[in-house]
């Protein structure tokens, strides 16, 4: 099936699972209610906008902008102004006021779209009590403004810290020095959060798929995840020694050959062997599976990368990777080869690390029951993960040096690699 995004760059044949904390068609996040959530949220007590002279509030019948397709919204959300006379700075528009409480961080976005010709300035969000200007969208009042693009819709985003004694949020803008120009607005939300997460027009209720939150497999076959005993920031699934993600059973994992990869870094040494993901074993669990950690002490290498590869009887091998240090993104692939070479090979970002170790007689995937997928911990829910675990990939293949390279090269420059 296809993969739901635009990262053209991923290896997308054989692939059965695929979460990934950078695209919003993937993660949810967590439980939030949006103070404000569309641009209705700025109607005064009239139901309008109040504009200064020389502005025309339009419908969302105006065909001459390109309707937003942003989560197949509601248009009725969407706001429309165009400049009607020439006086440069005095075509003002703006909105009611939006409560908030004051010592606080929030998060804001909105959606923007400018037909053209100069503008005055860009539509900013103000914190305000007393004119007190605390946070712009891309302009902070003491620079010159930008050249934002044309005809085109932008996420602009903004964060802030409140004050005690400020009370509300409005948002403000200038349509330009040349009549007919148009300015629109569509989807704003405010978070009482220090950073921004995808636009939702609402609230998630909960960390549950049902609740609107969850973690959405976007590899096309919808193995959706509930994010109840995890929590976030704006990096990733954050792991502090006690959360981590249950994947529900999905036969399309029951494979000998098969290629796991993701991005994760640590916060901290804890001496416990931290899972990265695992599926029904650990060090002394039982036949048929494997697990992916951190391994802080035991083999010839302090906090090495280990994989485990279980078969019949409990027989397994535990080849290592390089030590892996704190508070540093690595690009992970372990490629389990059956039915090829018979060998287990680790690469740590595009680069094989291990020499290929042979596998032990029997299946590497649990042989009873329909165990569930961990992120973040083993099968009894221990050896926890500190730390960050930003995607993971699952494919019911074997993947070439030159794909695992392929996918590390496609997505590295997000974590600074």
């Amino acid at each position: 099936m296809s993969i739901q995004h635009a990262n053209r760059g991923v290896v997308k044949k054989d692939l059965q699972l695929y979460y990934n904390r950078e695209f919003p068609k993937s993660f949810r996040g967590q439980a939030t209610t949006n103070i404000a959530y569309a641009t209705n949220s700025f109607l005064n007590s009239n139901g309008n906008w109040w504009v200064n002279s020389g502005n025309t509030v339009f419908n969302d019948n105006d065909t001459t902008i390109d309707k937003p397709v942003i989560l197949n919204v509601d248009t009725s959300n969407l706001r429309i102004f165009s400049s009607t006379v020439t006086v440069v700075g005095n075509q003002q528009l703006g909105s009611s006021i939006i409560p908030i409480s004051g010592s606080t961080q929030y998060s804001m976005s909105i959606y923007y779209w400018f037909s053209g010709g100069s503008m005055q300035a860009p539509p900013y969000v103000r914190a305000n009590i007393n004119n007190n200007e605390l946070a712009y969208f891309g302009y902070n009042g003491d620079t010159n403004y930008l050249n934002w693009p044309r005809r085109t819709w932008i996420r602009l985003t903004a964060t802030f810290t409140t004050q005690a004694n400020e009370t509300g949020v409005y948002m403000s803008s200038y349509t330009g020095d040349t009549a007919g120009e148009k300015l629109a607005y569509f989807g704003y939300q405010i978070e009482q959060k220090a950073y921004v997460t995808p636009l939702v027009l609402g609230s998630r209720t909960a960390n549950t798929v049902a609740g609107g939150g969850g973690l959405l497999d976007i590899s096309g076959n919808n193995v959706n995840v509930d994010l109840t005993n995890a929590t976030f920031n704006s990096a990733g699934y954050v792991f502090s020694g006690s959360q981590y993600i249950t994947v529900p059973y999905s036969s399309n994992l029951d494979r000998n050959d098969f290629t796991i990869t993701g991005y994760c870094r640590t916060s901290t040494n804890d001496d416990t062997h931290d899972t990265i993901v695992s599926r029904n074993s650990d060090v002394y669990g039982t036949s048929n599976g494997w697990n992916i950690s951190r391994l802080r002490n035991g083999l010839s290498l302090a906090n090495c990368f280990r994989v485990i590869i279980y078969g019949d009887s409990g027989v397994s091998i535990q080849p290592q990777g390089p030590a892996i240090a704190d508070n540093v993104w690595r690009h992970f692939a372990v490629v389990v080869d059956k039915s090829g070479s018979n060998t287990v090979t680790i690469y740590i970002n595009g680069v094989a690390y291990s020499i290929p170790a042979a596998l032990p007689a029997g299946n590497h995937y649990p042989s009873s029951g329909s165990p569930p997928l961990y992120i973040g911990c083993n099968k009894t829910t221990a050896d926890l993960w500190n730390g960050d675990i930003a995607q993971i990939l699952y494919y019911q293949k074997v993947l070439t040096a030159a794909e695992v390279l392929q996918n590390f090269n496609a997505t590295r420059k997000t974590y600074g690699i």
